[in-house]
């Protein structure tokens, strides 16, 4: 292996020369191959020890590094004639790709890979590390590039019948430098757009010490960004790795450590390829709510304490945080490269003017009363900008006056204390404030902490943990009300303008908010779920997977069976949802939940048509509305639930076959009912034509072929 290593470098250096006397040229490569092919074959029938193994792949390294010397192959496919040269060089490279020693596998496949899909650099990254073990600086060459590309379509006709090895089979468990680019490659061209890598991923990003491991290893950086690219490029639901939450999580524990002096480097490095992955999919899909927004992250801290310049995912966490938050930098340029201190957008920042609170203050103002405000991340610049020059409570108090200010009802004293105590307060705020992204993502920051701050409050003062406890969901209940309401479709009066409005902004801070809120408040969703509406269920349902937590409460409300009909209706339709959209996560766990709710919708059928030989409207609740016509759109909205649910959960499925089953037979039975006459019985016939209608449309879409017939 070793003079095999020393061909291989002196042919990458001086090449094999030219014409076609003995030692050069074509002779010398039709000479080479047939050494290289016997001594392949010599080894087929030896054990296979790890002395072997770096024998064959230094005569693959060799063999290739010879082809891509050779102008026959290397000029372009119009000249690839059948030489014996060319037959020689077949026959070795079909030898050693066809090797079978399972230790070899990863190193073989990923070669065969790169030749199938033509990825010439790659091949020369492979090929020269292997020769060189990584320790020679690759030349960064297009004609280079060009011949490794020619010879992989060279390649790929050759071996298109060698037997297809699976590269995805062989690469080891876990992360480590040795098989970071063959990740690489596997993300890049697989199927399913890397979905079967993102355990290999978030074990990476979730382990500090990993993290750390390979912060500074070559190719790392390109493994985080091309998971994010590949999770941006799947069908929906596109939920990243790493969450809003999971970076400001970090950054917290970044701080906390700094604090208590035990800041490690780990950890430093581990937030930055979070980073790394959150800002890609940023670049790549800005528009999702699960990208982040640089502005409402403490990046200061993070460039502060990270080896800004010392490393490449360094520099590529300072090129996205010039580009999407360039006043982070007001305050930290000793830590800039040289090229970003020269961009024009840091000395705009670091030319600003002394601003005060009150300054501030009057800018909202402003603010909110034009129509339509351009440059919408201005004043929220303005406001990093002061809070980080002034002193942070008075500057949130100024901030929260002008926020709270309106025509019908001005608020002239307010203090800090206050809002800590009541942090209520700032749900006051007009809808254009919540409309506005850079007033919207000031009054969120504001209220987070005043919220953190209120409830150590709360815990010192109150009596006992249960008082305390109740005191903070029912707080925390109004809040998860209010913003489900700016979040999804729901209507909004907005009282002193008269009006009617719907909105459904995009905001990932404040659905990393709810999302914290229902995680940290066990039981918050269960408490208010009967005062959501349709529009903030379903908004519930596809974006909090944590509500998945709660199953066991729905699942024991549920069964007690003292709810009334309207409101166990709209239970079991939540219940079930949950059950359809996180059942494939853990399907034994929710498959109970599943099955009560859709007993409850078997149940509620008479409720929903109406007692036989009445009017289908007799039943009222005690002010006097129809009880039949919410108790029929919720089983409505039950069975185009079910048509949602997933083939990855067959126990759900066939549970819901069987419901939609005694349905069915329930609605041929009434049909069948002779002795109504009239309206009555004309009205009954076009409710359960629709609930029929309905009962079709789910079972097909769960795949029977069984139409009740």
């Amino acid at each position: 292996s070793f003079i095999l290593r020393v061909y291989a470098a002196l042919i990458h250096s001086i090449g094999i020369g030219s014409g076609s006397s003995p030692g050069s040229g074509s002779t010398f490569v039709q000479q080479t191959m047939d050494l290289i092919t016997r001594i392949c074959k010599q080894y087929q029938e030896v054990d296979r020890t790890g002395r072997v193994d770096e024998l064959i792949k230094m005569a693959l390294s060799a063999c290739i590094l010879t082809c891509i010397q050779f102008p026959p192959i290397v000029d372009g496919k119009d000249t690839f004639v059948k030489t014996p040269a060319l037959i020689a060089s077949t026959e070795c490279l079909k030898c050693q790709l066809n090797w079978t020693n399972c230790m070899l596998e990863g190193f073989l496949s990923r070669t065969l890979h790169l030749i199938r899909y033509h990825c010439g650099s790659e091949l020369k990254h492979l090929i020269l590390d292997n020769i060189f073990d990584g320790t020679t600086r690759q030349e960064n060459s297009s004609s280079v590039d060009k011949k490794y590309l020619n010879f992989c379509e060279w390649a790929s006709s050759i071996v298109k019948d060698t037997e297809v090895r699976d590269i995805h089979n062989y690469i080891p468990q876990g992360t480590t430098p040795s098989n970071i680019f063959s990740l690489i490659e596997c993300i890049r061209h697989s199927s399913t757009f890397g979905k079967e890598y993102d355990g290999t991923i978030s074990c990476l990003l979730n382990d500090a010490e990993k993290c750390e491991e390979l912060f500074e290893t070559e190719g790392i950086v390109t493994m985080v960004i091309s998971a994010a690219s590949a999770m941006a490029l799947r069908p929906p639901p596109m939920i990243p790795i790493v969450l809003p939450l999971t970076i400001e999580t970090g950054v917290s524990r970044l701080v906390k450590k700094m604090n208590q002096g035990e800041l490690e480097k780990k950890f430093c490095c581990q937030i930055s390829l979070q980073l790394i992955y959150a800002f890609t999919f940023l670049d790549k899909m800005g528009d999702s709510p699960f990208a982040i927004k640089p502005r409402s992250l403490p990046l200061q801290t993070v460039i502060h304490f990270t080896p800004i310049g010392k490393s490449q995912a360094s520099e590529v966490i300072q090129n996205f945080v010039i580009k999407y938050s360039p006043e982070t930098f007001m305050r930290c340029n000793d830590n800039l490269s040289p090229h970003l201190t020269s961009s024009s957008v840091f000395h705009k920042f670091l030319k600003q003017t002394v601003v005060t609170p009150k300054d501030l203050g009057n800018a909202i103002r402003q603010r909110l009363s034009i129509t339509d405000p351009y440059d919408t991340l201005a004043i929220e610049q303005l406001y990093l900008y002061v809070r980080a020059t002034q002193p942070a409570s008075i500057v949130d108090t100024e901030v929260s006056l002008a926020l709270l200010e309106s025509t019908n009802d001005p608020i002239r004293f307010l203090t800090y204390t206050k809002l800590c105590q009541d942090p209520l307060m700032m749900l006051k705020c007009s809808l254009k404030v919540w409309t506005d992204e850079g007033l919207r993502r000031i009054l969120l920051a504001i209220l987070q902490r005043l919220l953190d701050t209120n409830e150590k409050i709360v815990k010192e003062t109150a009596i006992n943990t249960e008082v305390a406890t109740e005191y903070l969901i029912s707080r925390d209940s109004i809040i998860l009300r209010s913003c489900l309401l700016i979040l999804s479709d729901a209507e909004i009066s907005e009282n002193h303008l008269g009006y009617h409005t719907k909105v459904g902004i995009n905001c990932p801070l404040l659905v990393s908010m709810i999302r914290s809120m229902i995680a940290n408040r066990f039981g918050l969703v269960a408490a208010v779920i009967k005062q959501l509406d349709s529009a903030m269920l379903d908004w519930l349902v596809t974006y909090v997977p944590e509500m998945r937590s709660e199953a066991n409460i729905f699942l024991n409300i549920l069964e007690r069976g003292t709810l009334p009909a309207v409101e166990r209706l709209h239970v079991a339709d939540a219940a079930l949802r949950i059950a359809i959209a996180h059942g494939s996560k853990d399907e034994t766990e929710l498959q109970p939940l599943a099955y009560t709710a859709l007993s409850i919708l078997v149940n509620s059928f008479y409720i929903v048509i109406g007692p036989v030989g009445v009017p289908v409207n007799v039943l009222c609740d005690q002010n006097g509305e129809d009880t039949t016509q919410k108790c029929r759109k919720y089983l409505l909205r039950m069975l185009s639930a079910v048509k949602n649910i997933q083939e990855d959960t067959p126990k759900i499925r066939n549970e819901s076959r069987m419901a939609l089953s005694k349905l069915a037979g329930l609605c041929k039975n009434d049909m069948n009912l002779s002795g109504l006459t009239g309206a009555v019985a004309q009205r009954r016939k076009v409710i359960l034509k629709e609930l029929w209608d309905a009962l079709v449309r789910a079972n097909a879409s769960l795949g029977s072929l069984d139409y009740f017939a």
